[in-house]
């Protein structure tokens, strides 16, 4: 599946579908928030509609069967629900939205304090999602903040705060329950 929205159907190529009454186009059921495909089933069609919103965290989409990392759109905000697109970590039954992404050197990171607060870069690469949208995303709720270390030989070690937020105008970062599982890189 692309990288977008959730739950999206599959297509279907027309010379895999098997035979299956016709039925005239004017019957069809016509709605403008739902998607439909049909797909015979013993000579009957079905429809399978679009999902009214997106999910509004990694986890969700995990736990609706998308284990692939990439990028997904989800609804988020204090006030104003908002669709936004982020890169969500798949792994070991836990979905990550990923708000620090460094691979290659290929994005600077040296930059000024408005662009911190909008963010830069590229989701699918190298990437900052922004303090207004991680302010944004932890507004509501408890969260946990995973810093995962990956060494050029691949192997990672992890750093972990069960609580975890930004300050709602400065973005002060505010941080508790500090366990280190990196040994003495995490310090």
């Amino acid at each position: 599946m692309s990288p977008g929205r959730l739950l999206k159907s599959p297509r279907i190529p027309q010379n895999q579908l098997p035979a299956a009454p016709q039925m005239p186009k004017s019957r069809l059921p016509r709605d403008r928030h739902s998607s439909y495909q049909l797909l015979p089933t013993r000579h009957q069609f079905s429809s399978i509609p679009e999902p009214t919103e997106p999910p509004a965290d990694c986890q969700e989409i995990l736990d609706a069967g998308q284990s692939t990392s990439g990028v997904y759109t989800i609804l988020h905000g204090d006030q104003d629900m908002q669709d936004m697109q982020v890169y969500c970590r798949m792994e070991s039954g836990k979905g990550y939205i990923v708000f620090q992404r460094r691979l290659d050197g290929s994005v600077s990171f040296n930059r000024t304090w408005q662009e911190y607060a909008e963010g830069f870069g590229d989701l699918t690469g190298e990437f900052w999602l922004g303090n207004q949208k991680l302010r944004s995303l932890t507004g509501n709720g408890e969260w946990e903040l995973v810093i995962t270390l990956r060494a050029f030989d691949g192997e990672e070690a992890r750093v972990r705060y069960e609580k975890f937020g930004l300050h709602w105008y400065i973005y002060w970062l505010i941080v508790s329950g500090f366990t280190n599982e990196a040994g003495d890189a995490g310090t």
